[in-house]
């Protein structure tokens, strides 16, 4: 939650008072702020305000700018608003770590009946207690290093005891499931079985696909659903762990949600991102991402200059794999092709 203006700035003198209160953490015990890095983050944010485009690059990395332009529109007063006008129950956690919103800001909060706020002590954005000086120029490298920790202890818990008060509104032992963070995992025959994708939920609702028109790529109205049976679940599980695989799994509760199978033979430089899907009941949580991530690095691994992708031409799929940086490309794998025409042929560089 930030105390920013309810327009973007219109000047670069205003630039710095919007986005120091809400970017930089401060307090008694250490500051953050150096003038070195305060100078870097008011430029990186100016530059994403400024630019007319969605997504910047800044100090070797590709930041969403249209992520900072509309959370600077928000004043703390619309935020409270907005959650008074959801009237339900609310859980809001900031650590005193975290870069991305101030926590005092949560007081705010207090005024909503509904609404209980936890601080956290030495916790980041992603609830992970932190174990450097905590600098903004190089939180995407702490987040990369603590994903693979346990969220804070108190924090679960915490979250936990919240959650528990539910029960009494029809959750069961049975259903109420433990909470758990999603991991990212490298399938081995220890956490992936034959049956593994039993209840995997693949169904897609496509509306719109891309048709080639006159050399260009359009969108046009295609309604159908995209489903897999038992027997085809069957088929993808005994691909994606055979050894012409390399996989890697998004896990939660213990069960797969989603999963990226990459070809383990290059083709020339090309590392061949095979099937990418997450399920319908866990799509837009950023899972995606991250196994797009993890392909990425394998393809760094092994050598290869790209992902290459023969993706399937709906609206949604060809919007997610751009977002992640891949573009059609001049130069198709020709059996690849072939075998699905009616698919986009695109590259992403590692």
């Amino acid at each position: 939650m930030s105390d920013c203006n309810s327009k973007i700035p219109s000047d670069e003198k205003s630039f710095g008072g919007i986005f120091k209160c809400y970017f930089v953490f401060q307090n008694d015990l250490w500051c953050v702020c150096q003038e070195k890095t305060d100078a870097k983050v008011e430029t990186m944010f100016r530059k994403c305000v400024y630019s007319k485009k969605d997504r910047v690059f800044f100090g070797g990395t590709m930041l969403n700018a249209k992520w900072v332009k509309e959370h600077a529109s928000y004043s703390s007063e619309d935020f409270v608003e907005l959650l008074t006008q959801y009237g339900k129950p609310i859980l809001a956690i900031t650590g005193t770590a975290d870069l991305s919103a101030d926590y005092r800001q949560l007081s705010a909060l207090n005024v909503i009946p509904n609404a209980e706020c936890f601080t956290p002590q030495n916790v980041n954005h992603i609830l992970r207690e932190i174990d450097d000086n905590n600098s903004m120029m190089t939180a995407k490298k702490q987040y990369e290093r603590l994903a693979a920790q346990p969220i804070h202890s108190d924090t679960e818990r915490y979250i936990k005891d919240w959650l528990g008060q539910f029960k009494s509104y029809g959750l069961t032992d049975m259903n109420f499931k433990e909470i758990k963070m999603i991991s990212i995992e490298m399938l081995s025959t220890e956490i992936f079985k034959p049956d593994s994708l039993d209840n995997y939920q693949r169904k897609h609702d496509v509306k719109k696909v891309y048709r080639k028109h006159n050399g260009e790529y359009i969108l046009v109205d295609c309604v159908y659903t995209e489903d897999w049976n038992m027997e085809e679940r069957r088929y993808v599980a005994k691909n994606i762990s055979s050894d012409n695989y390399i996989t890697y799994l998004a896990i939660e509760n213990d069960e797969v949600v989603g999963f990226i199978g990459l070809k383990k033979d290059l083709v020339g430089s090309y590392m061949i991102l095979d099937m990418m899907h997450v399920s319908a009941i866990c799509r837009g949580q950023g899972i995606g991402r991250k196994l797009f991530d993890e392909g990425k690095k394998e393809a760094r691994k092994v050598g290869a200059e790209a992902l290459y992708i023969s993706a399937c031409s709906s609206e949604e799929t060809i919007a997610f794999y751009k977002a992640m940086g891949a573009k059609l490309t001049d130069c198709p794998i020709k059996e690849l092709a072939e075998a699905e025409p009616y698919d986009l042929q695109m590259v992403c560089y590692v």
